[in-house]
């Protein structure tokens, strides 16, 4: 990566994904991974450099596409994965339950070809 485009976090960046490539009924070649960063690490570039490297690997192994399910009240990353090129493809009502308050999931995708 450039100089220029380096992240702009200090001292190590976070832990952010964790490979599951175990998950049932994941096709072959499939793997899934779940990324949360903490507030002070947000709007760094912590993430669209995780997301570039990503990228670089997924297209030079012959991954096709991304799809990611993102929670329907976090439009903040919502307008991240956007920004980066993945589309809304579908919804999944009722998804999650956290601290008692049900939500959606926004299926979002995104090809590599």
């Amino acid at each position: 990566m450039p100089p220029e485009s380096q992240p702009s976090w200090s001292g190590s960046p976070p832990s952010a994904s964790t490979p599951r490539s175990t998950a049932p009924g994941l096709p072959p070649g499939s793997a899934t991974t779940c990324a949360a960063f903490p507030p002070e690490y947000r709007r760094l570039g912590v993430g669209t450099a995780l997301f570039r490297v990503t990228a670089a690997f997924a297209r030079a192994s012959g991954y096709r596409k991304f799809v990611i399910q993102v929670r329907a009240s976090n439009t903040a990353a919502q307008a991240f994965y956007s920004r980066l090129g993945f589309r809304a493809c579908g919804r999944l009502a009722r998804q999650v339950a956290i601290d008692g308050r049900e939500d959606d999931e926004v299926l979002m995708e995104l090809f590599l070809e």
